[in-house]
């Protein structure tokens, strides 16, 4: 049936492209405070990196200071929560199967490597837990307030996502 001459064209919807998922997760260390192990955020993001064969620029890191009672001491250390930038959601099911599948030793040594890199002292530092990692969405709802700042393609924006993205993980694992 034709369409009345006066009837305007009907649109189409015009579909966002959706951001690739992110995978998040995180170790906890002993033998570092917080401030040590801040001021050497470029080691975790290399043994990250080294642990999951992906490039640093890729990676970013928040470090955050964890406490446990144990036999009557306060034992300290940091968790370091990681995201890690993919492509596509095959991309990231498949480095969230590659992490899953390390130890603690594995993390001792992409630490105890990534230290010697930057000249970092790891004496006395281990990784004593690894959280199981996630592909998780990414989410650009930070971009949007700051369009007229920064690109969304912008390097500064992702890290920003990613940070974003990084405290969201380790808010739930700290609630579950």
């Amino acid at each position: 049936m034709p369409r009345p001459a006066n009837s305007p064209p009907t649109r189409q919807p015009t579909l966002q492209p959706t951001a690739a998922p992110v995978v998040t997760g995180d170790m906890t260390i002993s033998g570092l405070d917080l401030a040590t192990a801040q001021a050497n955020e470029n080691v975790f993001v290399t043994a990250v990196a080294v642990m999951a064969s992906v490039a640093e620029a890729l990676v970013a890191v928040t470090i955050a200071e964890a406490r446990r009672r144990l036999s009557g001491d306060h034992d300290h250390g940091v968790i370091v929560t990681y995201t890690i930038a993919t492509s596509s959601s095959a991309d990231a099911d498949a480095l969230v199967g590659t992490l899953a599948a390390l130890t603690t030793e594995d993390a001792n040594t992409a630490l105890t490597t990534a230290a010697a890199t930057h000249g970092a002292d790891s004496t006395d530092v281990t990784v004593t837990e690894l959280g199981a990692p996630a592909a998780v969405a990414a989410t650009d709802a930070d971009e949007s307030e700051d369009a007229g700042e920064l690109s969304s393609n912008s390097d500064a924006a992702a890290a920003r996502r990613f940070t974003v993205v990084s405290a969201v993980a380790a808010l739930a694992a700290a609630l579950s």
